[in-house]
């Protein structure tokens, strides 16, 4: 079916700032339909952006309301210090210090050394043994296929979206990128994939050498001068599927800000910005605290290991007092991309400003107002073998050996850190035996801009899919750009001939409430969920309401067409800015996508084809992209609608009633110190996930018509959460009579030399096999405009 893709599980199947399409618009004005007297009328001209509206730099997924609802733990709450490579929740969940040479593709490590720590995390939280290829994912194939649009012949009719760099060949990795492109390909089915099966070398392995202080020669780096490209076959592989990205207030716009309002002396003002600041600084810590790391941009005084600048942002110290401590002080663009992976509230302000190198004293005006910093992990490389590691060295000594191990620190006070975002993924996914699942979906364009409006009149989007095959939708989607955000999905199965995505049968409403903007996803009970037959039309909408300001918003990616970008580099203006290396391609087919919007001055609401708006907005130069509203659907096997058997719903209820016991005679424990030796004991997370395989059986066999498929897939899961669960047990610490044992305080953490066999889609199951998950797509993302504020996602550029 056009609308979908299919995800396979791994091998199952044979340094600039981009002017973003806001900048474009403020060089080369805004689309001509649009204007304050229109967009008053309603009607299509609601749904364009208008030189009014446009706003660039501005936090969309910022809060909306200067007294929103507390979305963080408060400071009294998290501790004050924390770090990820060595904790008493997780462990060390942090994957080895890589090395990004001989391409600008921070950004790409920053998503995945991300993704990395947020899968370890919760494997370690839930005891679910991960292969090791699960532990090294791939920043070529993320890279690659971001600037590798769908080939045209592309079957879901999407064919030639994406974005398109200027760079021909494998010159296209250094185009530059942002954290939000790692949402915009794992959310379609394309990847994350491992280390293993797409490495970051070119094919024919070409490696650059340079020479030590005593004039060995000595391996650098994978050179450029190689073919980097990634085969299409690989493009909709996935290795575990991916749940959420959790996109948060920039710290560095409330600091900037904070800094003008001090220097123009509203002290009043700065302060209730540095309060918004250690807000957001608070977002962030509960991302790390919960074990995901960060990805985050920002402003670096250089943006290789090897060069020096005259900017001293970075005051590299010694190792001795683990110096390397960032401060942007300046209002300048951003650089570099990196993954915060801890915090120290302690950490002292004066090891920030390099010292003059004539004088040794530092001018205060390069130091922050207060303390604190986060522990970041670079790309950089360390100390260490080829290809990750290289003799010198880069950043803090963490071991002690007197060389540079790749991390560094970064004030909560820099004006420049922005786009902090994190990632989560279904880590129980790998014990899935489906060879793919279908990602309904249109929108196959990442870009670095996003157009998203807030109205006090209703408003609505949609998208309209068509079943390829029998199949179980189980899950839905959105984005969501305000903090604090009520969604309600709705989903119809369509009338034969119907042109409108509610006329037909309402199969399922939910309504959930997203903490920080970003991609959700809704995973469908048992009860909701529901089975479509080939050919079936169904669409599914999705309203947004954020709780803090009341409006209902929506929202859909933009990009420069190339027309645009090729005017505005020939434009006086474009010697002022730095501009993109790569142009958006959007694709918009008629009945995709809708948007719902008030009509004749907000009497009437009506229902538009986004289609219309797209055309509008190309004719202006802008690019468009559907709504990233998606749904996701599972094979159903053939005779999975008939009535089960009793004997099938007898043997899950024994298996029901056995698991029931198991759980009973389990204690649950942080790490076995209270727990007597002899007692089988697990934590909170893997009680919690086999109680819910439990419960989701028991509603398969409650059912008032139980079907062969339901209680066929009920008792799979359950089996496969018993075997998760058996594997998270461990015996029991305390000894006869004592008050703990000598583990105490320390979890058990599934053995990182393990082979994690087993029989999930991320686990090889034979020595020819290889890792995976497969996609089905077909989505989108929309936007309204009465009061609307067109925001550019920072761009990373080349290193």
């Amino acid at each position: 079916m056009e609308d979908e893709k299919r995800p396979r599980p791994f091998g199952r199947h044979a340094a600039q700032v981009a002017v973003s399409a806001m900048l474009a618009a403020g060089l080369m004005g805004a689309p001509s339909a649009a204007s304050a007297e229109e967009v008053a009328g309603g009607g299509i001209e609601q749904f364009l952006p208008s030189a009014d509206s446009t706003s660039i730099g501005e936090d969309v997924f910022g809060w909306a309301s200067p007294a929103p609802a507390a979305n963080a733990l408060s400071a009294d709450v998290l501790p004050e210090t924390f770090d990820l490579r060595n904790n008493d929740k997780f462990g060390n969940v942090v994957t080895p210090v890589k090395f990004q040479n001989p391409w600008g593709t921070c950004w790409s490590f920053g998503v995945v050394a991300a993704s990395e720590t947020s899968i370890l995390s919760e494997a370690a939280q839930k005891r679910i043994a991960l292969p090791d290829e699960a532990k090294d994912l791939s920043e070529r194939h993320l890279a690659w296929f971001t600037y590798t649009p769908l080939l045209p012949d592309d079957d879901s009719g999407q064919g030639g979206e994406g974005m398109v760099s200027l760079k021909e060949g494998s010159a296209r990795l250094d185009s530059g990128g942002t954290s939000v492109f790692g949402t915009s390909l794992f959310s379609s089915g394309i990847g994350p994939v491992p280390e293993s099966e797409v490495p970051y070398r070119g094919k024919a392995g070409k490696i650059e050498t340079k020479k030590d202080d005593q004039g060995n020669e000595y391996p650098y780096h994978y050179s450029a001068d190689d073919d980097w490209s990634v085969d299409e076959e690989y493009r909709f592989q996935q290795m575990v599927e991916f749940e959420e990205s959790v996109q948060l207030p920039s710290p560095g716009d409330y600091n900037a800000t904070a800094g003008d309002e001090m220097a123009a002396g509203e002290h009043e003002s700065a302060a209730k910005s540095y309060e918004n600041a250690e807000r957001a600084n608070d977002a962030i810590k509960q991302q790390l605290y919960e074990g995901r790391g960060v990805a985050i941009s920002f402003c670096a005084d250089k943006s290789k290991p090897e060069q020096v600048t005259e900017a001293g942002y970075m005051n590299p110290g010694n190792n001795e007092d683990k110096s390397w401590a960032h401060y942007t002080h300046d209002k300048v663009p951003i650089t570099h991309a990196v993954t915060i992976v801890g915090w120290d509230d302690n950490y002292a302000k004066e090891n920030f400003g390099n010292p003059d190198p004539k004088t040794g004293k530092v001018d205060p005006a390069t130091r922050p107002h207060a303390d604190g910093a986060w522990i970041v992990k670079n790309s950089w490389g360390s100390h260490g073998e080829f290809p990750n590691g290289h003799p010198e060295g880069w950043g803090t000594d963490e071991n002690g050996d007197g060389h540079g191990d790749g991390y560094f620190y970064l004030s909560y006070w820099d004006k420049t850190i922005s786009n902090p975002e994190a990632f989560d993924f279904s880590v129980e996914s790998v014990q899935s035996e489906a060879e793919y699942y279908l990602a309904h979906q249109y929108d196959y364009m990442p870009s670095s801009s996003v157009f998203s409006s807030g109205s006090s009149y209703p408003s609505s989007m949609a998208n309209v899919f068509e079943a390829g095959e029998t199949e179980e939708i189980r899950k839905l989607t959105c984005e969501t750009t305000c903090p604090n955000t009520q969604v309600t999905f709705e989903a119809y199965l369509l009338d034969e001939g119907a042109t409108l995505p509610t006329e037909g049968q309402k199969l399922v409403a939910v309504e959930r409430t997203f903490d920080w903007g970003g991609f959700h996803t809704v995973e469908l009970t048992d009860d909701q969920a529901f089975t479509l037959d080939a050919g079936d039309r169904f669409s599914v909408v999705v309203t947004q309401r954020c709780l803090d300001d009341g409006k209902t918003y929506i929202s859909w990616d933009i990009g420069v067409g190339k027309d645009t970008l090729e005017q505005v580099q020939g434009s006086e203006e474009a010697a002022q800015v730095v501009l993109p290396s790569y142009y958006s391609e959007g694709v918009v087919n008629e009945g995709e996508s809708f948007l719902y919007g008030f009509a004749d001055g907000g009497e009437n609401s009506e229902w538009m084809d986004f289609s219309e708006v797209s055309a509008v907005l190309q004719e202006s130069g802008y690019e468009a992209d559907n709504p990233p509203i998606k749904a996701y659907g599972y094979p159903v096997e053939e005779g999975g609608d008939d009535p089960a058997t009793e004997q099938d719903i007898g043997q899950l209820e024994d298996a029901i009633k056995d698991a029931r016991n198991d759980l009973a005679q389990t204690v649950v424990s942080a790490d076995g110190s209270d727990v007597a030796k002899g007692t089988p004991w697990v934590t909170q997370a893997a009680h919690d996930a086999f109680e819910a395989a439990i419960a989701s059986a028991e509603t398969a066999v409650g059912a008032e018509r139980p079907l062969t498929g339901d209680i066929e897939r009920a008792a799979a899961d359950l089996a496969a959460a018993r075997e998760a669960f058996d594997a998270a047990k461990a015996d029991g610490l305390k000894e006869a009579g004592g008050s703990g044992g000598s583990g105490g305080g320390s979890e058990e953490k599934p053995d990182a030399g393990s082979d994690g066999k087993g029989d999930g889609a991320l686990v090889r199951t034979g020595d020819d096999a290889t890792l995976g998950i497969a996609v089905a797509c077909v989505g989108g993302l929309s936007a309204l405009a009465a009061g609307a504020a067109v925001a550019m996602r920072r761009f990373i550029g080349k290193e």
